[in-house]
């Protein structure tokens, strides 16, 4: 006897639609609940490869790639509760660690990546990392801590 049509509907794999690397447009990131919970998953178009890149118990659903694509950035709260740090991992695999490991765990306000500039606007400092290798830093502002948000963190990363 078959499923009703309803039951596989309500129980068919859902994804996300994919986030392409700005400089890497082989390289894509999306969610998707093929294994059972929301998980990240990365698709190398160059060889028509897919694969999860993250597996948690609770699911995981915030997650970007650097602009190159070298790079899976994903948010890893502790059990669900929003409340954690952003970790990083390569692309092609291998294990994640936490991408800045100064910043404590908080709540996430988002992430940017991308290249950035010595530049003043707003009482914010933006600074380039002097090689494209060097680790994320967490960038500084001028704006007094007590009016900043508890959660506002900014993070950047060199293309």
């Amino acid at each position: 006897m078959s499923e009703a049509p309803w039951r596989r509907r309500f129980r068919a794999t859902r994804l996300s639609l994919p986030i392409w690397a700005r400089d890497e447009t082989n390289r894509l990131v999306y969610t998707s609940n093929a294994s059972g919970k929301r998980e990240i998953y990365l698709w190398d178009r160059a060889t028509d490869t897919h694969r999860q890149a993250t597996d948690r118990p609770e699911g995981t659903t915030e997650g970007d790639l650097d602009p190159g694509g070298a790079s899976l950035w994903w948010f890893d709260d502790e059990r669900g509760s929003e409340f954690g740090r952003w970790m990083t991992q390569p692309f092609a695999g291998g294990p994640a660690s936490v991408a800045v490991p100064a910043l404590p765990a908080a709540y996430s306000a988002g992430l940017a990546l991308g290249p950035i500039s010595t530049s003043s606007d707003r009482r914010t400092t933006r600074e380039r990392p002097s090689t494209s290798s060097d680790p994320p830093r967490l960038l500084a502002s001028s704006i007094p801590t007590a009016r900043m948000p508890r959660s506002t963190a900014s993070l950047a990363t060199s293309a």
